[in-house]
């Protein structure tokens, strides 16, 4: 009750639907055993832990994914749901653990902006890149924590903003939710 097991891009690699992709740093020798372990393990995985303001996820919610996915935003002419001949998502905050349920969901998941080399304006909140916080509009009432990207040139070094904090550094934190500081633990 203590740990919240958050899902991350290269932990999506291991569903039997996108086998067919590429995975970077994906065990293609082990990929059926892994698989099956996620797959009867779900309960115990979430895409994201919303507690008081604070939003954590693998990559952090860019509010533009989140505009694409719910039809919000047009792609070439289109909206998501027409592309994907499905209903609209109707996802926000408080419903992302629901895209791991069902295919159309989970492909949400795997979208990859082209700043990690995707296809896709805006990453999912597995795939977002530091940089499309950094450009993006923020969620209003949130502080968001998440990691996935170590900031360069500084690598190592977490970045921690006013509406942000990218923690992909190597290193151990806690937050204090009562003043909002985080404090690097020592020896972690």
């Amino acid at each position: 009750n203590k740990v919240t097991l958050l899902i991350g891009n290269h932990d999506l690699h291991y569903w039997p639907e996108f086998k067919r992709y590429w995975g970077c740093r994906r065990d293609d020798t082990n990929f059926d055993e892994i698989s099956e372990l996620f797959i009867n393990n779900l309960d115990y995985f979430q895409v994201s832990f919303v507690y008081a303001k604070y939003i954590f996820t693998h990559a952090g919610v860019v509010p533009g994914w989140l505009d694409i996915i719910n039809d919000r935003r047009a792609i070439g002419g289109m909206v998501y749901s027409e592309i994907n001949e499905c209903e609209s998502l109707n996802i926000d905050l408080n419903s992302l653990d629901t895209l791991l349920n069902n295919k159309i969901g989970r492909e949400t998941l795997y979208l990859v902006s082209r700043e990690r080399g995707g296809d896709w304006q805006y990453g999912s909140c597995l795939w977002a890149d530091l940089h499309e916080h950094m450009l993006a509009k923020t969620i209003e009432g949130y502080y968001q924590i998440f990691a996935h990207t170590m900031p360069y040139p500084t690598v190592f070094k977490p970045f921690i903003g006013d509406e942000y904090a990218m923690l992909d550094s190597q290193h151990c934190y806690t937050l204090d939710v009562e003043t909002g500081n985080f404090v690097e633990e020592e020896n972690a």
